[in-house]
Protein backbone atom coordinates (compact mmCIF):
# COMPACT_ATOMS: atom_id res chain seq x y z
CA UNK A 1 0.00 0.00 0.00
CA UNK A 2 2.66 2.45 -0.19
CA UNK A 3 3.17 2.27 -4.35
CA UNK A 4 1.08 5.25 -4.65
CA UNK A 5 3.15 6.97 -2.13
CA UNK A 6 6.44 5.75 -3.99
CA UNK A 7 5.30 7.22 -7.85
CA UNK A 8 4.87 10.72 -6.19
CA UNK A 9 8.58 10.68 -4.69
CA UNK A 10 9.69 10.16 -8.05
CA UNK A 11 7.93 12.02 -9.70
CA UNK A 12 9.09 15.23 -7.22
CA UNK A 13 12.71 13.66 -7.06
CA UNK A 14 13.13 12.79 -11.12
CA UNK A 15 17.13 12.36 -10.66
CA UNK A 16 17.50 11.36 -6.94
CA UNK A 17 18.36 7.72 -6.33
CA UNK A 18 15.32 5.67 -4.28
CA UNK A 19 15.98 2.80 -2.87
CA UNK A 20 13.39 0.32 -0.70
CA UNK A 21 14.53 -2.31 2.11
CA UNK A 22 11.71 -4.80 3.18
CA UNK A 23 12.29 -7.89 5.46
CA UNK A 24 9.37 -9.92 3.48
CA UNK A 25 10.11 -11.61 0.53
CA UNK A 26 6.70 -11.09 -1.12
CA UNK A 27 6.95 -7.50 -0.98
CA UNK A 28 10.69 -7.68 -1.88
CA UNK A 29 8.98 -9.58 -5.45
CA UNK A 30 6.04 -7.34 -5.80
CA UNK A 31 8.67 -3.99 -5.77
CA UNK A 32 11.80 -4.98 -7.42
CA UNK A 33 9.95 -4.77 -11.05
CA UNK A 34 8.80 -1.10 -9.79
CA UNK A 35 10.20 1.48 -12.15
CA UNK A 36 10.51 4.61 -9.11
CA UNK A 37 12.51 2.45 -7.56
CA UNK A 38 16.43 2.42 -8.19
CA UNK A 39 17.01 -0.76 -6.07
CA UNK A 40 15.24 -3.06 -4.06
CA UNK A 41 16.85 -5.15 -1.10
CA UNK A 42 15.74 -7.99 0.93
CA UNK A 43 16.60 -8.33 4.41
CA UNK A 44 15.42 -11.31 6.52
CA UNK A 45 16.10 -9.39 9.86
CA UNK A 46 13.65 -11.78 12.28
CA UNK A 47 15.97 -14.81 10.95
CA UNK A 48 19.39 -13.63 10.55
CA UNK A 49 19.05 -11.94 13.99
CA UNK A 50 20.25 -8.35 16.61
CA UNK A 51 23.58 -8.84 15.63
CA UNK A 52 23.80 -10.14 12.06
CA UNK A 53 21.02 -7.18 10.95
CA UNK A 54 22.93 -4.54 12.85
CA UNK A 55 26.54 -5.29 10.67
CA UNK A 56 24.15 -5.55 7.83
CA UNK A 57 22.81 -2.19 7.95
CA UNK A 58 26.24 -0.56 8.92
CA UNK A 59 27.69 -2.45 6.27
CA UNK A 60 25.76 -2.12 3.00
CA UNK A 61 23.28 1.27 4.33
CA UNK A 62 25.21 3.38 6.82
CA UNK A 63 26.02 7.06 5.53
CA UNK A 64 24.31 6.34 1.89
CA UNK A 65 20.76 8.31 2.41
CA UNK A 66 19.42 11.62 3.28
CA UNK A 67 16.32 10.18 3.61
CA UNK A 68 14.34 7.62 5.21
CA UNK A 69 10.96 7.15 5.18
CA UNK A 70 9.17 4.21 7.29
CA UNK A 71 6.22 3.44 5.81
CA UNK A 72 2.82 3.19 8.00
CA UNK A 73 2.12 1.27 10.08
CA UNK A 74 5.39 0.66 11.64
CA UNK A 75 4.82 1.50 15.23
CA UNK A 76 7.23 -1.59 17.25
CA UNK A 77 10.32 0.24 17.93
CA UNK A 78 13.05 -2.01 15.55
CA UNK A 79 11.30 0.17 12.61
CA UNK A 80 12.61 3.41 14.24
CA UNK A 81 15.97 1.92 15.31
CA UNK A 82 16.85 0.74 11.68
CA UNK A 83 15.95 3.59 10.46
CA UNK A 84 18.62 5.72 12.85
CA UNK A 85 21.19 3.12 12.42
CA UNK A 86 21.41 3.73 8.64
CA UNK A 87 21.43 7.26 9.54
CA UNK A 88 20.16 9.37 7.19
CA UNK A 89 19.87 13.40 7.87
CA UNK A 90 16.13 13.23 8.04
CA UNK A 91 14.42 10.44 9.26
CA UNK A 92 9.99 10.53 8.50
CA UNK A 93 8.06 8.48 10.39
CA UNK A 94 4.21 8.46 11.74
CA UNK A 95 3.52 10.01 15.54
CA UNK A 96 0.78 7.68 17.19
CA UNK A 97 -1.15 8.59 20.75
CA UNK A 98 1.75 6.00 21.99
CA UNK A 99 5.08 4.72 21.87
CA UNK A 100 6.72 7.96 21.59
CA UNK A 101 9.25 6.83 24.17
CA UNK A 102 9.01 3.19 24.56
CA UNK A 103 8.91 2.35 20.96
CA UNK A 104 11.37 4.97 20.15
CA UNK A 105 9.54 7.23 17.68
CA UNK A 106 11.77 10.17 19.05
CA UNK A 107 14.86 8.51 16.89
CA UNK A 108 13.04 10.33 14.21
CA UNK A 109 13.55 13.61 12.95
CA UNK A 110 10.05 13.93 11.46
CA UNK A 111 6.54 12.33 13.04
CA UNK A 112 3.54 13.25 10.82
CA UNK A 113 0.18 11.84 12.86
CA UNK A 114 -1.01 8.74 12.12
CA UNK A 115 -4.55 8.78 10.91
CA UNK A 116 -5.86 6.06 12.67
CA UNK A 117 -8.93 6.36 10.80
CA UNK A 118 -8.05 6.65 7.74
CA UNK A 119 -6.90 4.07 4.64
CA UNK A 120 -3.26 3.29 4.71
CA UNK A 121 -2.60 4.42 1.53
CA UNK A 122 -3.12 7.75 2.40
CA UNK A 123 -1.48 7.48 5.60
CA UNK A 124 1.25 6.58 3.45
CA UNK A 125 0.89 9.85 1.06
CA UNK A 126 0.92 11.97 4.29
CA UNK A 127 4.48 10.63 4.97
CA UNK A 128 5.72 13.10 2.56
CA UNK A 129 4.39 16.17 3.64
CA UNK A 130 8.09 17.29 5.58
CA UNK A 131 9.21 16.86 1.75
CA UNK A 132 6.61 19.58 0.81
CA UNK A 133 5.16 17.38 -1.32
CA UNK A 134 1.14 17.89 -0.20
CA UNK A 135 -2.11 16.62 -1.90
CA UNK A 136 -5.34 16.45 -0.88
CA UNK A 137 -6.85 12.90 0.54
CA UNK A 138 -9.71 13.94 -3.14
CA UNK A 139 -6.24 13.28 -5.01
CA UNK A 140 -4.80 10.35 -3.52
CA UNK A 141 -7.83 8.65 -3.70
CA UNK A 142 -7.82 9.08 -7.41
CA UNK A 143 -4.07 7.52 -6.96
CA UNK A 144 -4.29 3.70 -7.58
CA UNK A 145 -2.22 0.90 -6.16
CA UNK A 146 1.03 -0.24 -8.74
CA UNK A 147 1.92 -3.52 -9.91
CA UNK A 148 4.43 -4.31 -12.36
CA UNK A 149 4.48 -7.72 -14.39
CA UNK A 150 7.23 -8.72 -16.53
CA UNK A 151 7.16 -10.87 -19.91
CA UNK A 152 8.12 -13.96 -17.83
CA UNK A 153 5.61 -13.36 -14.98
CA UNK A 154 2.52 -12.99 -17.73
CA UNK A 155 3.50 -15.84 -19.74
CA UNK A 156 3.58 -17.97 -16.45
CA UNK A 157 -0.09 -16.77 -16.15
CA UNK A 158 -0.57 -17.60 -19.76
CA UNK A 159 0.43 -21.02 -19.94
CA UNK A 160 -1.14 -22.25 -16.30
CA UNK A 161 -4.61 -21.11 -17.91
CA UNK A 162 -3.88 -22.71 -21.34
CA UNK A 163 -2.54 -26.28 -19.83
CA UNK A 164 -5.30 -26.71 -17.71
CA UNK A 165 -7.85 -25.27 -20.21
CA UNK A 166 -9.23 -22.74 -17.79
CA UNK A 167 -12.18 -20.30 -18.80
CA UNK A 168 -11.36 -16.84 -18.14
CA UNK A 169 -14.56 -16.15 -17.84
CA UNK A 170 -15.68 -18.70 -15.33
CA UNK A 171 -12.59 -18.36 -13.49
CA UNK A 172 -12.27 -17.70 -9.98
CA UNK A 173 -9.67 -17.16 -7.71
CA UNK A 174 -10.01 -17.84 -4.05
CA UNK A 175 -7.13 -17.03 -1.48
CA UNK A 176 -8.47 -18.06 1.90
CA UNK A 177 -4.75 -17.22 4.06
CA UNK A 178 -3.35 -14.24 6.19
CA UNK A 179 0.19 -13.64 6.85
CA UNK A 180 1.91 -14.89 10.45
CA UNK A 181 3.80 -11.86 11.02
CA UNK A 182 1.98 -11.66 14.46
CA UNK A 183 0.94 -14.03 16.70
CA UNK A 184 -2.98 -15.24 15.93
CA UNK A 185 -3.06 -13.62 12.27
CA UNK A 186 -3.98 -17.31 10.99
CA UNK A 187 -7.12 -17.11 12.96
CA UNK A 188 -8.18 -14.24 10.48
CA UNK A 189 -9.13 -17.37 7.89
CA UNK A 190 -12.32 -18.32 6.67
CA UNK A 191 -12.83 -22.11 9.04
CA UNK A 192 -12.69 -25.08 6.82
CA UNK A 193 -16.58 -25.29 7.13
CA UNK A 194 -17.15 -21.93 5.65
CA UNK A 195 -14.47 -22.23 2.86
CA UNK A 196 -15.99 -25.88 2.01
CA UNK A 197 -19.27 -24.28 1.97
CA UNK A 198 -17.80 -21.09 -0.21
CA UNK A 199 -16.57 -23.49 -2.84
CA UNK A 200 -19.83 -25.61 -3.08
CA UNK A 201 -21.50 -22.32 -3.65
CA UNK A 202 -19.10 -21.36 -6.50
CA UNK A 203 -19.05 -24.74 -8.36
CA UNK A 204 -22.87 -24.85 -8.27
CA UNK A 205 -23.15 -21.76 -10.82
CA UNK A 206 -20.88 -23.71 -13.11
CA UNK A 207 -17.46 -21.71 -12.32
CA UNK A 208 -14.10 -22.91 -12.23
CA UNK A 209 -11.91 -22.04 -8.92
CA UNK A 210 -8.29 -21.52 -9.00
CA UNK A 211 -7.06 -22.31 -5.18
CA UNK A 212 -3.78 -20.26 -3.82
CA UNK A 213 -1.98 -22.52 -2.05
CA UNK A 214 1.13 -20.55 -0.29
CA UNK A 215 3.69 -20.98 2.14
CA UNK A 216 1.43 -20.77 4.91
CA UNK A 217 -1.86 -22.51 3.06
CA UNK A 218 0.10 -25.88 2.54
CA UNK A 219 -2.56 -27.97 5.12
CA UNK A 220 -5.11 -26.15 2.53
CA UNK A 221 -4.10 -28.92 0.37
CA UNK A 222 -4.74 -31.87 1.95
CA UNK A 223 -8.38 -30.40 2.67
CA UNK A 224 -9.09 -29.68 -0.78
CA UNK A 225 -7.82 -33.05 -1.85
CA UNK A 226 -10.11 -35.23 1.01
CA UNK A 227 -13.35 -33.00 0.50
CA UNK A 228 -13.32 -32.19 -3.22
CA UNK A 229 -10.27 -35.00 -4.57
CA UNK A 230 -12.94 -35.91 -7.90
CA UNK A 231 -12.56 -32.22 -9.11
CA UNK A 232 -8.95 -31.51 -8.35
CA UNK A 233 -7.43 -30.90 -12.05
CA UNK A 234 -11.15 -30.73 -13.80
CA UNK A 235 -13.13 -27.92 -11.69
CA UNK A 236 -10.98 -26.80 -9.16
CA UNK A 237 -7.38 -26.02 -9.67
CA UNK A 238 -4.28 -25.45 -6.74
CA UNK A 239 -1.59 -22.60 -7.83
CA UNK A 240 0.96 -23.57 -5.85
CA UNK A 241 4.74 -23.24 -6.41
CA UNK A 242 4.47 -19.75 -8.29
CA UNK A 243 6.77 -16.58 -6.92
CA UNK A 244 4.19 -13.71 -5.62
CA UNK A 245 4.02 -11.66 -9.51
CA UNK A 246 3.61 -15.26 -11.25
CA UNK A 247 0.26 -15.43 -9.08
CA UNK A 248 -0.83 -12.00 -9.70
CA UNK A 249 -0.14 -12.74 -13.29
CA UNK A 250 -3.09 -15.99 -12.77
CA UNK A 251 -5.21 -13.27 -10.54
CA UNK A 252 -5.35 -10.54 -13.33
CA UNK A 253 -6.44 -13.39 -15.82
CA UNK A 254 -9.67 -14.56 -13.67
CA UNK A 255 -13.03 -13.01 -13.64
CA UNK A 256 -13.35 -12.55 -9.86
CA UNK A 257 -11.81 -13.02 -6.57
CA UNK A 258 -12.42 -14.01 -3.04
CA UNK A 259 -10.00 -13.59 -0.63
CA UNK A 260 -9.50 -12.64 3.52
CA UNK A 261 -7.87 -9.64 4.51
CA UNK A 262 -3.97 -10.17 3.37
CA UNK A 263 -1.40 -9.17 0.76
CA UNK A 264 -3.24 -10.95 -2.35
CA UNK A 265 -6.58 -8.94 -1.25
CA UNK A 266 -4.07 -6.28 -2.53
CA UNK A 267 -2.35 -7.31 -5.27
CA UNK A 268 -5.99 -8.47 -6.80
CA UNK A 269 -7.05 -4.31 -5.87
CA UNK A 270 -4.04 -3.35 -7.92
CA UNK A 271 -4.93 -5.42 -10.88
CA UNK A 272 -8.13 -3.77 -10.41
CA UNK A 273 -9.87 -6.98 -10.12
CA UNK A 274 -13.45 -7.48 -8.88
CA UNK A 275 -12.62 -8.50 -5.19
CA UNK A 276 -15.00 -10.20 -2.02
CA UNK A 277 -13.26 -9.39 0.77
CA UNK A 278 -14.02 -11.56 3.95
CA UNK A 279 -13.19 -9.51 7.21
CA UNK A 280 -13.06 -9.99 10.94
CA UNK A 281 -10.82 -8.82 13.85
CA UNK A 282 -9.09 -5.66 11.14
CA UNK A 283 -10.34 -2.59 10.73
CA UNK A 284 -12.04 -2.25 7.07
CA UNK A 285 -11.13 1.78 7.06
CA UNK A 286 -7.44 1.15 7.16
CA UNK A 287 -7.01 -1.96 4.75
CA UNK A 288 -9.95 -2.23 2.53
CA UNK A 289 -9.31 -2.89 -1.15
CA UNK A 290 -8.12 0.26 -2.61
CA UNK A 291 -9.70 1.59 -5.83
CA UNK A 292 -10.92 -1.74 -7.42
CA UNK A 293 -15.03 -2.76 -7.39
CA UNK A 294 -15.27 -4.75 -3.52
CA UNK A 295 -17.65 -6.35 -1.28
CA UNK A 296 -16.85 -6.71 1.94
CA UNK A 297 -18.54 -9.43 4.67
CA UNK A 298 -18.36 -9.78 7.93
CA UNK A 299 -20.39 -11.63 10.61
CA UNK A 300 -21.57 -8.22 11.72
CA UNK A 301 -19.88 -8.23 15.25
CA UNK A 302 -20.15 -5.16 17.44
CA UNK A 303 -16.50 -6.08 19.06
CA UNK A 304 -15.25 -6.37 15.58
CA UNK A 305 -12.86 -4.48 14.82
CA UNK A 306 -11.01 -5.51 17.86
CA UNK A 307 -7.78 -5.34 16.27
CA UNK A 308 -7.73 -1.98 15.96
CA UNK A 309 -4.50 0.05 16.99
CA UNK A 310 -1.37 -1.37 15.23
CA UNK A 311 0.90 -1.00 18.76
CA UNK A 312 -1.09 -4.51 19.55
CA UNK A 313 1.52 -7.07 19.29
CA UNK A 314 -0.56 -10.01 18.81
CA UNK A 315 -4.26 -11.01 17.88
CA UNK A 316 -6.60 -11.71 20.89
CA UNK A 317 -10.14 -12.16 21.09
CA UNK A 318 -12.43 -11.77 24.35
CA UNK A 319 -15.21 -12.92 22.93
CA UNK A 320 -17.52 -14.90 24.82
CA UNK A 321 -17.47 -17.48 22.49
CA UNK A 322 -13.75 -18.27 21.79
CA UNK A 323 -11.74 -20.75 23.16
CA UNK A 324 -7.76 -20.39 22.97
CA UNK A 325 -7.88 -23.59 20.83
CA UNK A 326 -10.37 -22.68 18.18
CA UNK A 327 -9.58 -22.87 14.81
CA UNK A 328 -10.42 -19.23 14.14
CA UNK A 329 -11.88 -16.28 15.57
CA UNK A 330 -16.16 -16.15 15.84
CA UNK A 331 -15.89 -12.95 13.79
CA UNK A 332 -14.85 -15.13 11.05
CA UNK A 333 -16.65 -18.45 12.22
CA UNK A 334 -19.99 -16.49 11.83
CA UNK A 335 -19.73 -15.23 8.51
CA UNK A 336 -22.60 -16.15 6.09
CA UNK A 337 -20.91 -17.17 2.75
CA UNK A 338 -24.31 -16.89 1.34
CA UNK A 339 -23.62 -13.34 1.66
CA UNK A 340 -20.88 -13.35 -1.14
Amino acid sequence: MSTPMIKLLRKNFKDDEIEALTMQKATYEILETNPNLDNVYYFNFFKIGHFGSIKYLFESFRGKYDVSITIYPSYPKHYHVLSYLIGAKRRIAHKFNKGYFKEFHFLNTDLINAEEDKHNVINNVNLLKPLDIVISENEIKKMNLELYLTDEDEEKGRIFFEENGIDYDKAIFIHNGSSRVKKGSEKRRLPLSKLKELINLILRKDYQILFNIGPEEKYMKKFLIENFKSLIDKKIYLVEGFRIREVASIIKRCKKVFVTDSGIMHISAALGKETVCFFGPTDVRKVHPWNTKHEIITAGFECSPCYWHYSMREFECNHSEYKKNSEVFPCTEKIDIKKS
